[in-house]
């Protein structure tokens, strides 16, 4: 398990994304922890002592994180003018004391629908000081912004990704950011501020479409220049070598297509089972004969099977050539990605695991099940009122000792009782 403290290094948040869901998990066994990543703008602390930037970043820190929880809750179009106003003077008057100098402005620059943003105007330069709304303030549609690329749970370490991996100047630049989880207060991020006056970068083209790093589902730019990263969610995929890429890329469209077929219907999941199950019984799924299938049934089956067989001969093919393993390994990692994180999605049904592409996981010797990690932070996210069907996919053995690592009796209650009866009674007496 990683680190919780090490996951609020800027280094480490640059090198690896820490999804909502997990960042969580990790800040409810820390709440202590220092959650601000990056530093401030040089020109706030160039003539300051090297040994007073420590304190003089904190101080700042405390300040915005005050003023984010102060007006989390203050209304889109009339912004309770009185409320903001207050607010913002005390920010002002705080940063200048902080900074040591009276060149400080702040004027509402806008709203969206998870942030407020505040211009903020230091000497020469403009700067986005953006604040996330308290969760019943934003909009209903994203009640559970917190996931997936949405809001204070993933964009502040996302801002710092995009930045220092995506193409030079496509974003606007992080400073700070407070990195805060699902229900949490405070959560702020400072950037550079883009408005209609930033010379206009050329159009993405081809790269809007086609991320190397980064999915942006919900685009926000200025001027060619992205000024946030709501929506966005970094591309795991992503392969440096051209070579294997293009192999990644060959197995990943088969196993993407029939991730959308399994989706479809219950009835294509169902048959998906019985291959995965006449597989397992010893039978030859590539010559599987389908007739017994009704026909919609049928059609779904033979497409299952062309998919097999195409990802068997190129496999035997890079397997003699010796390219074989490195690209499973990269394929293994991939394959949760296929799984719906959505709470209205079925896998949290009973025919959960159908929605994987079994048959080829199978085929390549790959898992088709989420880390179990993963799987215990999703359902926290739901206050373990979603019974996920754990048993179907771990151990009892791996649960016992994710539970000795993890367990919180105040928190994780429901959760316990849930475990216990899909494994029966569980006795962590020693470790409680």
């Amino acid at each position: 398990m990683v680190s919780p403290v090490k996951i609020l290094h800027l280094q480490t948040i640059k090198r690896e994304y820490i999804p909502a869901e997990r960042l969580v998990q990790f800040l409810s066994l820390t709440p202590n922890v220092d959650r601000r990543i990056g530093a401030l703008p040089y020109d706030w602390i160039k003539t300051s002592e090297k040994s007073k930037i420590p304190d003089i970043t904190r101080r700042t820190g405390d300040v915005f994180e005050r003023f984010a929880k102060e007006i989390d809750d203050i209304p889109d179009k009339a912004a309770d003018e009185l409320k903001l106003k207050t607010a913002q003077q005390v920010l002002v008057n705080a940063l200048k004391k902080i900074l040591g100098r009276e060149d400080i402005k702040v004027s509402y620059a806008g709203n969206g629908a998870l942030k407020h943003c505040q211009r903020l105007d230091v000497g020469s330069y403009s700067y986005a000081f953006s604040t996330f709304k308290s969760e019943k303030t934003a909009r209903k549609q994203f009640s559970d912004y917190f996931h997936r690329g949405q809001g204070r749970g993933n964009e502040p370490q996302t801002i710092f990704i995009a930045y220092n991996r995506d193409s030079h100047g496509r974003w606007a630049k992080p400073f700070m950011a407070n990195m805060s989880g699902a229900d949490d207060k405070g959560g702020f991020i400072l950037s550079k501020f883009i408005d209609s006056n930033h010379p206009a970068k050329r159009s993405f083209g081809l790269m809007e479409k086609q991320r190397k790093y980064i999915y942006n589902f919900d685009p926000n730019y200025i001027h060619g220049v992205c000024i946030e990263a709501g929506g966005c969610v970094p591309n795991k995929k992503y392969i440096q070598n051209s070579k294997e890429r293009n192999i990644w890329m060959r197995f990943s469209k088969i196993i993407d297509s029939q991730v959308e077929l399994l989706k479809q219907n219950e009835k294509c999941a169902q048959v998906h089972e019985t291959l995965v199950e006449a597989s397992r019984c010893g039978e030859d799924v590539l010559s599987f004969d389908t007739s017994i299938f009704l026909e919609q049934e049928k059609k779904a089956a033979d497409k299952m099977i062309k998919a097999l067989r195409k990802v068997h001969e190129f496999k035997e093919k890079l397997i003699q050539e010796g390219k074989f393993e490195n690209i499973r390994k990269l394929l293994n990692e991939d394959m949760i990605d296929a799984f719906p994180y959505s709470v209205y999605s079925k896998e949290f049904g009973s025919w959960a695991a159908d929605w994987y592409p079994r048959l080829l996981a199978d085929e390549l010797g790959i898992s088709n099940t989420p880390e179990l990690d993963e799987m215990m932070s999703i359902s926290s996210e739901y206050n373990d009122e979603v019974k996920i069907n754990f048993a179907q996919h771990y151990s009892k053995s791996e649960v016992v000792k994710w539970l000795q690592d993890n367990f919180v009796p105040e928190r994780d209650i429901q959760l316990f009782k849930n475990l216990e009866e899909q494994y029966g009674a569980i006795d962590l007496q020693e470790q409680l």
